[in-house]
């Protein structure tokens, strides 16, 4: 073997030590699986966080009233429906029902509350309270203290998410399916060790 022949050996063993590993750095780039973080947020992030006033609403099917106070110390899925429950609000409200039951040890955590303009008397809405034994129903009809509060862009069907601390955080627009306000929900709770 010529000295010539020795040293262009060395010279790409020197290359392929240096080179090698960059091109199977590209090529694992390039065709291994996607490594993408989790996906974001589903719901509209209200920003910054907008501490509600204190407000009273009636509640119906219950004597007394509720208050900011109620609102404190656990997470509350906010309902908010037009002047009358059609089928659209029938439907989010057994979705908002089964994201609670899917929340499992979690549940005592989350409350519910549907703001209906004439409380449990808003048409379509009577006929189904009874398959909703855990939602506080409260009159609050477009100028009531806390409808006042929510974001301008809040119509029908919106959730909306308040932290145990009584701030609207999340909306949730009728556009956002149930799975991406469970899987909002349940990321919140996991992070949280408030409520």
């Amino acid at each position: 073997m010529t000295v010539s022949t020795r040293g262009r050996r060395q010279l790409l063993l020197v290359v392929a030590v240096f080179v090698l590993p960059l091109l199977l750095a590209v090529a694992w780039y390039r065709l291994a699986p996607s490594t993408a973080p989790a996906a974001a947020a589903h719901g509209t992030l209200i920003d910054p966080a907008r501490p509600l006033e204190p407000f009273r609403l009636e509640r119906s099917g219950a004597a007394g009233s509720w208050t900011l106070a109620d609102l404190r110390g656990r997470w509350t899925l906010v309902h908010v429906i037009g002047p009358r429950c059609d089928a659209d609000c029938r439907e989010r409200l057994y979705f908002t029902r089964q994201i609670h039951i899917a929340l499992d040890k979690d549940q005592s955590r989350v409350q519910r509350l549907l703001l209906a303009p004439q409380g449990a008397a808003t048409p379509g809405l009577d006929a189904i309270l009874d398959q909703h034994p855990r939602l506080t129903v409260l009159a609050a009809g477009p100028g009531a203290p806390l409808r006042r509060q929510l974001p301008a862009d809040t119509g029908p069907e919106t959730v909306l998410l308040v932290d145990p601390l009584g701030n609207l955080m999340l909306r949730f627009g009728p556009e956002v399916p149930p799975d991406g306000i469970l899987e909002d929900l349940e990321k919140l709770l996991k992070l949280s060790r408030v409520g």
